[in-house]
């Protein structure tokens, strides 16, 4: 246990550093992000009731009568944005007309509209990098780009124009969810596995504010981007290979799997230099010079190791001692 929480507090004080360097290289353009939600319902129930009034429908589920547009800045999603090198999009100081701010103790808030204040609601949203979704949706149905567009009100000929819509960054937190139950019932691992893997969610909000200047290695996992059509798969026992519907599972490679610890953090510079083209014209260009240098002078030592040394030849003498020098010329003897 212990060495598994070790590993997955590195990767994220690794993530933590790789976002800190992102931000700084963006000189001071740090991207805002924008937790929303729509809540809206128009049920008969409603009828009786004041807008804002929580009602049970029929089919047994609540609802919250009228139309309501909320952005978020709880402390959880405060460090979710932060550790990822971004910033929560600033609400405002004090409310307009048919909004309200909420805020507690511990800073944290929410800032609500009504649908008759639409307008200055997306005229906040519109300064947001990044927007994320959080629109309930009973049982992790179906939601799509044409969703968002439809429940903020943007398919009006009048609707202003948003960063993140323009740049193609909304996502939703429902990339992962289960098969249905036998009741219908979905569920989703935002809030049952997401926890215990901080590290793949702080790589894929890396991914979601930086976009190709992150190169983590973990796949997208939690968030949906809605404008890639990422399919969700639900997640069943049969995609277990360890699950046997018989019984016989095999626990010791479940227990196994279980332990393998996801890391996230983009490869070291090193690595992903390996095959950097520049890198490896540099090291040709600079290498084979070198080499041959070195093959030269080895070779020139070795060959006045194995050349024998010239042995002086000792000058003759006659009887004496006498010096009997080069013989001398007949014209020299003549002189």
């Amino acid at each position: 246990g212990a060495q598994i929480f070790d590993q997955i507090a590195a990767d994220v004080l690794a993530l933590e550093a790789e976002s800190a360097r992102l931000r700084a290289a963006s000189e001071e353009n740090v991207p805002s992000v924008a937790w929303v939600a729509n809540q809206a319902c128009s049920a008969p129930e409603c009828a009786a009731v004041t807008a804002g009034s929580w009602v049970q429908k029929a089919d047994g589920n609540w609802c919250r009568c009228g139309s309501f547009y909320l952005i978020y800045n709880s402390l959880y999603r405060r460090d979710l944005t932060t550790n990822a090198g971004g910033r929560l999009l600033s609400l405002p100081g004090q409310s307009a007309e048919n909004c309200t701010l909420t805020t507690n103790s511990d800073g944290s808030g929410t800032y609500e509209c009504t649908s008759e204040n639409l307008q200055h609601f997306l005229q906040l949203l519109g300064g947001a990098d990044l927007i994320i979704d959080e629109t309930f949706v009973l049982n992790h149905g179906a939601y799509s780009l044409d969703d968002f567009v439809r429940n903020f009100g943007l398919d009006g000929a009048n609707a202003p124009s948003l960063k993140a819509r323009e740049a193609g960054a909304v996502y939703r937190i429902d990339g992962s969810v289960s098969d249905a139950r036998a009741d219908g019932t979905v569920g989703t691992n935002w809030y049952e596995q997401m926890p215990v893997q901080p590290q793949v969610l702080q790589s894929e909000m890396m991914e979601a504010i930086w976009g190709s200047a992150f190169k983590g290695r973990c796949a997208k996992t939690y968030m949906r981007h809605l404008y890639n059509d990422h399919t969700r798969d639900p997640l069943e026992h049969s995609d277990c290979p360890l699950y046997d519907a018989g019984g016989s599972h095999d626990c010791a490679a479940i227990h196994d799997y279980e332990h393998t610890v996801h890391q996230c953090m983009p490869a070291p510079a090193a690595e992903a230099s390996g095959s950097d083209p520049l890198v490896l014209g540099l090291a040709l260009g600079l290498g084979i010079p070198l080499c041959l240098l070195l093959l030269s002078v080895l070779g020139y030592c070795i060959y006045r190791s194995q050349k024998p040394p010239k042995t002086p030849v000792p000058s003759p003498t006659g009887p004496g001692g006498a010096v009997v020098g080069i013989p001398v010329s007949d014209a020299g003897e003549k002189a």
